[in-house]
């Protein structure tokens, strides 16, 4: 037992330097969002390299064959991609701090404290708000991303020389608020059986 509190002594620090530079990256997140919303068409437009030579488009990435210049809205596309940075950043904070309350019990030598099953199951649901906010908002960002050019011209003759397709597996990550949901129920067993077995005594 005393081997399991030592790790979990070890995770609880690990997670609140974390949780610290997540809510910094969080500001910093923010930060930005408030620039790209208050800065100059120039300014902005200087942010979207022009030497870039290739545009990704969810998981198609169009290799060019010269650098194409945005003429759309880009504030629109980096506020949200900024946004959608921020947000998860905003929501790994809150999960951060939720394992917090799972492993303090734990480096206390108490694996089966009154709070961890709770704490499990609210867990549970960020991770799923994470999993669905990132899809909404990255979707958005790549929509406002595809209103930056013009589309007669992106595929124009000769302009798009390649693309490759990079696969993901954005399904498997709704595994995780189910384990999670899961191990809480396990938890809230062993803290039953923790409180009977403390009665007893």
């Amino acid at each position: 037992m005393e081997k399991l509190s030592k790790t979990a002594r070890v995770l609880y620090k690990t997670v609140r330097i974390l949780y610290r530079l997540c809510v910094a990256c969080a500001v910093v997140a923010a930060a930005a969002l408030v620039l790209a919303a208050v800065l100059p068409g120039e300014s902005l437009r200087e942010v979207i390299s022009s030497a870039d030579m290739t545009i990704e488009l969810v998981t198609v990435k169009l290799q060019l064959s010269r650098p194409l210049e945005p003429t759309g809205n880009i504030r629109l596309f980096l506020c949200a991609a900024v946004g959608s940075a921020a947000a998860s950043l905003v929501l790994a904070a809150c999960a951060l701090k939720l394992m917090f309350r799972i492993l303090k019990p734990m480096a206390e030598g108490k694996p089966f404290g009154t709070q961890v099953s709770a704490a499990l199951r609210r867990l549970a649901l960020v991770t799923l708000a994470g999993i669905l906010v990132s899809a909404v908002l990255g979707g958005a960002a790549t929509l406002a991303e595809l209103g930056m050019y013009d589309i007669n011209q992106l595929f124009a003759d000769g302009l798009v020389t390649g693309y490759t397709v990079e696969h993901t597996t954005e399904a498997t990550w709704f595994l995780v608020p189910a384990l999670l949901l899961l191990l809480s129920y396990v938890f809230q067993y062993g803290e039953e059986l923790q409180r009977q077995s403390d009665e007893t005594l």
